[in-house]
């Protein structure tokens, strides 16, 4: 399979077919396998937020009758650096902080953050063209400084740092492939906290990103994992990761509670 391989990083692969039969042959065969650990598609996953469903247009509910997979194009995963990468961003976190993880959109080159790094391109944008992360980052701050001016805050805000790893690309959109890369980068800094902001359908179809959940739970025991709830109301039993055990889910509404 040489000739469809995109993509290598540790010990995750990612490969293209020239139609779906192709693909639905491979992933049989290497289901069988008994050196693969998982075999799963990788498809689009959406930073929440926006006005679009999280499978990219209403936000049906996946087991109903006509449901489908999103047809979005997702950015493909660039695996090629995850072992340098991780090396980096373990040499990045300062053991005597409390370190958070904040996995979107890439955040600007003058953003309060320990490091940056991405999974989709070959570096993040100084400009980043998707203010998503960015949004993220600024809230997570403003909190942290006014706790940390009151007095309030358990951890001031010089004892905390923060990476940003982009897993999602200036559409705002990233996949289950370029989320696990971004969850094995996450690993490697030993996190308190990985905050996701973002959501896909909770089906097979997205198997990668509940084993990448199972890989930083593993390797890093106690961490906080924080995801979006999904957009336009759904059910969050219908999203991942916020549905998968250990991940804290978070939501919001308006004052009439929608």
């Amino acid at each position: 399979d040489e000739g469809n391989v995109l993509s290598i990083g540790k010990d995750l692969y990612l490969l293209q077919y020239k139609d779906v039969e192709a693909a639905q042959k491979a992933y049989v065969r290497y289901t069988t396998y008994d050196n693969v650990q998982f075999v799963a598609p990788d498809v689009a996953v959406e930073a929440a937020g926006s006005e679009d469903g999280a499978d990219g247009g209403e936000a049906d509910d996946p087991d109903a009758e006509g449901a489908q997979e999103s047809d979005t194009e997702a950015p493909a995963a660039n695996l090629s650096t995850l072992d340098e990468d991780a090396a980096a961003i373990a040499d990045a976190a300062a053991e005597d902080k409390r370190t958070v993880v904040v996995i979107d959109t890439a955040v600007r080159s003058d953003a309060r953050v320990t490091d940056r790094l991405s999974v989709v391109n070959d570096a993040q944008a100084d400009e980043p063209a998707n203010g998503h992360g960015q949004a993220m980052l600024d809230a997570f701050w403003g909190e942290v400084d006014k706790a940390s001016e009151s007095g309030e805050a358990q951890y001031p805000a010089d004892q905390i740092q923060v990476i940003s790893i982009e897993a999602l690309d200036d559409s705002g959109w990233g996949s289950a492939a370029s989320v696990y890369a971004a969850l094995e980068l996450a690993a490697a800094a030993k996190p308190d906290v990985v905050n996701m902001s973002f959501a896909g359908w909770n089906t097979d179809a997205n198997a990668a990103i509940a084993e990448g959940i199972v890989l930083i739970q593993e390797q890093c025991p106690g961490a906080a994992l924080v995801a979006a709830a999904g957009n336009q109301g759904v059910d969050v039993a219908n999203v991942v990761p916020a549905s998968l055990p250990g991940v804290i889910a978070v939501g919001a509404c308006d004052e009439n509670g929608e």
